[in-house]
C-alpha cells in the first residue's frame, strides 16, 4: 500500500525530522539504549550488519537496504493482525512461523500475553493500521521507542515538551493516536514490542538476515544492474527520482510505502526467500511505485457513493496490482508473466500454466475507464508524451 504526501501529512513531518541531519538538539532522558543505538539521526542499522548501497546518490538513486526497526515494527503488527485482504500485507504463514520459532526457544513475551487486547482494539479501530507507515521514517528501535515515550508522556500536547524536534514528534504521532484510549493502546503495543525485541526478535532477525545476505545481494544486483535502468524513465516521469528500498522479512506482496516527491520516498517490500526469487522484490517495488497513479485514476473515475461504499477502495487495490503490471510490461516485458503469476499466488488463486494473463485480469478486474487512465498516465510517465 502506498501513502502520498496528501494522504498522510504526519508521515512527512516525521520524515523531515528523520532527514534533518545531525543538528544539535535538547533531549529528555531516553530509555536505556543498546550500545548500537545511534539516535534519530544515526545512520547505521540497529543490527550492526553493514547495508549495501546505503545512501541514495546520482549513481545509486534507489539503494536496496535492510533495516531492523522496520521489520520489528511490522512484525508486531503481523502478530496481532488478521490479514484478510486479497493481496496480503504480510507473508502468508509468517505469524505461524514466528510462533514455532518462539516455541523452540521456550519464549513468551508481552506481545504474546497482551495479544488479545492489542488485536481486539486494533480490529475495532482500523485507523491504527496507519501507524505501520510511521516506521519508514525511523533509523533504529531505540530512537523510535524513545520518541513514542516522549509522545505518551506529553499526553499528545506538544506544548508539554521543551525541544522543537520533540514537539514535532508529538504532533506527528498525535495524528494517528489522537485519543486517550489510542495512546493507551500504543503504550501497551510499544512496551510489548520492546519486550519482544529484547527477548526474541533481534536475535532471530540477525540470524535470518545474515543467512539471507546472498538474497539481498541478488536483489541489489538485479535492481541496480538490470531493472533500475529500465525503470528510470518511469521514475523520472512519475517524479520519483530518489528513494530507499527496504527488504522486509514480515511483508508479502503488499508493501508499505511513502511517496513524497523527488527525494522523500521509502518503499518496503518482500524479502524473497532465495536468490532465484530476487525478481519478487522488484515486482512489489513496481506495485508500490504506481500507487499515486492508481489513486488518481480511481479517484477521477468513481462517484461519491462508490467511495463511501468502499467500492473505490476495492478498485484501488486492483489498480495498484494492474498498474504494477503495466509498469513491468513497459520496463521489463520479459517478466510480465512472472509478475502476473506472483500476484495470483499471493492472492491464493489457482491458474493453468499459460493462462496467467487471463486469470490475472479476472482476479483483479477494473472498469475500462480506470484502466484507460492508468495506461495513459503510465505511457506519459514512461515516454514523456
Amino acid at each position: 500500500m502506498t501513502l502520498t504526501r496528501r494522504a498522510l501529512p504526519w508521515c512527512f513531518a516525521a520524515l523531515a525530522i528523520a532527514c534533518a541531519g545531525s543538528q544539535p538538539e535538547t533531549k529528555q532522558p531516553a530509555p536505556a539504549p543498546s550500545p548500537r543505538g545511534q539516535g534519530r539521526h544515526g545512520q547505521p542499522s540497529q543490527s550492526g550488519v553493514p547495508e549495501p548501497g546505503q545512501y541514495a546518490s546520482p549513481d545509486n538513486p534507489w539503494p536496496v537496504k535492510t533495516r531492523y526497526v522496520v521489520d520489528l515494527w511490522l512484525h508486531g503488527f503481523a502478530m496481532i493482525s488478521d490479514d484478510t485482504s486479497r493481496v496480503p500485507i504480510f507473508r502468508r504463514g509468517y505469524r505461524d512461523e514466528m510462533v514455532v520459532e518462539k516455541n523452540k526457544m521456550q519464549l513468551v513475551t508481552l506481545l504474546d500475553t497482551d495479544h488479545d487486547s492489542l488485536a481486539r482494539y486494533a480490529d475495532a479501530h482500523p485507523y491504527i493500521a496507519g501507524a505501520q507507515f510511521a516506521v519508514l521514517a525511523e533509523h533504529n528501535w531505540d530512537a523510535m521507542y524513545r520518541d513514542i515515550q516522549v509522545f505518551l508522556l506529553s499526553g499528545g500536547d506538544p506544548r508539554k515538551v521543551k525541544a522543537q524536534d520533540d514537539a514535532q514528534v508529538v504532533k506527528a504521532w498525535f495524528q494517528i493516536f489522537p485519543g486517550a484510549s489510542d495512546r493507551k493502546w500504543l503504550q501497551m503495543f510499544a512496551t510489548a514490542l520492546n519486550d519482544e525485541h529484547l527477548k526474541f526478535y533481534e536475535r532471530y532477525w540477525n540470524r535470518v538476515e545474515l543467512a539471507r545476505r546472498p538474497v539481498l545481494s541478488a536483489v541489489d544486483s538485479a535492481w541496480t544492474k538490470i531493472y533500475l535502468k529500465q525503470f528510470r524513465r518511469f521514475q523520472q516521469g512519475a517524479d520519483l527520482e530518489y528513494g530507499d528500498i527496504y527488504l522486509s522479512l514480515p511483508l508479502g506482496a503488499e508493501g508499505r510505502t511513502i511517496l513524497g516527491g523527488k527525494r522523500q520516498n521509502v518503499v518496503a517490500v518482500i524479502y524473497p526467500d532465495s536468490a532465484p526469487h530476487a525478481a519478487e522484490a522488484v515486482f512489489v517495488v513496481a506495485h508500490e511505485m504506481v500507487g499515486t497513479v492508481a489513486e488518481r485514476a480511481v479517484g477521477d473515475n468513481t462517484t461519491p457513493n462508490e467511495k463511501k461504499s468502499g467500492l473505490a477502495g476495492q478498485y484501488l487495490n486492483a489498480a495498484t496490482v494492474r498498474g504494477g503490471a503495466l509498469v513491468i510490461e513497459r520496463a521489463a516485458p520479459a517478466q510480465l508473466t512472472a509478475y502476473e503469476a506472483f500476484y495470483l499466488r499471493a492472492a491464493g488463486i489457482a491458474y493453468a500454466p499459460g493462462q496467467e494473463a487471463l486469470a490475472f485480469r479476472q482476479a483483479f478486474p477494473l472498469p475500462d475507464v480506470i484502466m484507460a487512465e492508468l495506461k495513459q498516465a503510465l505511457d506519459a510517465a514512461t515516454t514523456g508524451i
